[in-house]
């Protein structure tokens, strides 16, 4: 039997303490709760927190495939 490839995914976002941060642990609840979540479905996961000008840029140009923590603000408006 072979062993199932697993694909990784590149989840991108950036620091929103409580919810997402590099110096909590598994990077903070929503991190943890998507990695979960993306683990069972069968995907590797790889999680940078990047400004968000850079976040945007990644998923542009390919390189990451999921943003983390979308929220509204008006500078990104």
């Amino acid at each position: 039997m072979h062993a199932k490839e697993q694909t990784i995914l590149a989840v991108a976002g950036t620091d929103s303490p409580p919810y997402t941060d590099p110096k909590l642990p598994n990077g903070g609840f929503f991190p943890a709760l998507l990695s979960t979540v993306l683990i069972q479905q069968g995907y590797q996961v790889k999680t940078e927190f990047l400004p968000w000008a850079r976040v945007m840029r990644k998923v542009k140009e390919g390189s990451a495939n999921v943003v983390m923590g979308i929220y509204f603000t008006q500078e990104r408006s």
